[in-house]
């Protein structure tokens, strides 16, 4: 049982010639109030899949459980800020 969830799925399609040269860090982070999953991962030559995800597990939060909601939050756009990085002609 969640009381919030945020699920965000991206699929990004490049050019067969175009090589991969670094995706995003993974991330997992999970605490009394909430927990996150963020990854992008290679689907096949020509396409990549990036998720982000983020649940709360409770609609009552104290003052110092907001404070890790909050940071889980900025986790969560740092993560999602990350570049993938591509070079063209496979070079």
């Amino acid at each position: 049982q969640v009381t919030f969830q945020y699920d965000e799925t991206e699929t990004i399609t490049i050019r067969a010639d175009t090589k991969i040269l670094a995706l995003p860090n993974p991330a997992k982070q999970a605490n009394q109030v909430s927990q996150l999953s963020a990854s992008c991962a290679k689907k096949d030559a020509t396409t990549l899949t990036c998720q982000r995800w983020l649940q709360l597990k409770s609609r009552h939060i104290d003052p110092a459980q907001y404070k890790s909601l909050r940071t889980s939050v900025a986790s969560l756009a740092q993560i999602a800020r990350q570049p993938v990085i591509l070079a063209a002609g496979g070079k």
